[in-house]
């Protein structure tokens, strides 16, 4: 190598050094600020590119400005409001009063705090009769309005209380549009209060025996001194199977408020020991409860075959009245 190349090297090895700083305490923290974001760069640099037929000095790029941190979570997903303790507990009890919705298939419900302005929710029904249980856990009261398409199909208002109040509508829903749910509290249930509802097909609810219905499917036992005790939460089918050809003597009574339908069919025995319920019609009478006197009706009945009894319960009679039957040979 040449005086001269010499010469030019070492003046471009100072003018380099002169360029390049030490990184200070600064610099360091904007590099980790900037590992945090998108990636670390390197700070201010010199480079000496040789080129062809001579050499020329090259700085690297200047410390770009720092990297804009990632949005964090937060700042899409804002915090939800939080309510006080009291009302939380609420709004649990109201969510627990739903019930398992797997015993419910075709239901829908929610749950959420008392607004004292309507609030309007859209259910998802299809077509059919529906039952509109609505809770209320907390103070005041919650008016309901359901409607659909302008037209209301049913409206009433529920006390809210601690341990819950309750109320029943019933809904004839006709579309599979809706229908719309309206809901408004009083100023001592605004914000305070907790709510939950749900609408169930008739044909899932499963009522269950009261204690008057109960009560009187004994009395009807004692009058005719049988055993066998029907209650009325709904419609019901007794049935017995003989094992001779004869003439036999159907006897019936119930007890309590309203009227019963007693339907009475022959039929033949099935391979499981049941009646048949589609054969003849032997007897369709309508008795008043609260006239005691057991109805009596005969049927000759061939071999392998056998009586059913079908009870239907008038509005005042459902789950109050009760009734007892016997089954004899004459």
């Amino acid at each position: 190598m040449t005086d001269r190349l010499d010469e030019v090297l070492g003046r471009a090895r100072a003018s380099a050094l002169a360029e390049v700083r030490p990184p200070g305490a600064d610099q360091v923290r904007r590099t980790v600020r900037r590992r945090r974001g998108v990636a670390a760069v390197a700070g201010v640099t010199a480079a000496v590119v040789l080129l062809a037929g001579g050499i020329a000095l090259a700085r690297g790029p200047q410390e770009p400005p720092p990297a804009t941190p990632a949005p964090s979570d937060s700042e899409f997903f804002p915090p939800e409001p939080t309510i006080d303790p009291t009302t939380q507990a609420r709004y649990d009890r109201a969510s627990d009063a739903l019930g398992d919705r797997r015993l419910e298939p075709n239901s829908d419900s929610t749950a959420g705090v008392v607004s004292g302005s309507f609030g309007s929710g859209t259910a998802r029904l299809a077509p059919g009769e529906y039952r509109l249980y609505v809770f209320c856990f907390g103070e005041g009261s919650l008016d309901i309005r359901v409607t659909h398409a302008g037209k209301k199909l049913a409206a009433g208002t529920v006390p809210c209380a601690e341990e819950g109040g309750s109320l029943q509508l019933a809904v004839h829903q006709e579309s599979d549009q809706g229908p719309d749910l309206e809901l408004s509290g009083d100023e001592r249930a605004d914000g305070k209060a907790a709510f939950s509802y749900k609408f169930v097909n008739e044909r899932d609810i499963k009522a269950s025996a009261g204690a008057e219905t109960k009560a009187n499917a004994e009395a009807a036992a004692a009058a005719l001194g049988v055993t066998g005790k029907v209650t009325t939460e709904d419609d019901k089918t007794v049935d017995k199977a003989v094992g001779e050809a004869g003439d036999y003597a159907v006897r019936m009574v119930c007890a309590g408020p309203g009227r019963l339908s007693f339907i009475v069919r022959s039929g033949a025995t099935l391979r499981d020991g049941t009646v048949a319920t589609n054969g003849r019609t032997e007897s369709a009478q309508t008795v008043a409860c609260s006239d005691s006197r057991p109805v009596t009706v005969d049927v000759a009945l061939g071999g392998k075959s056998g009586i059913s009894i079908t009870a239907e319960a008038d509005d005042a009679a459902r789950n109050r009245a009760g009734w007892s039957y016997s089954i004899d040979r004459k």
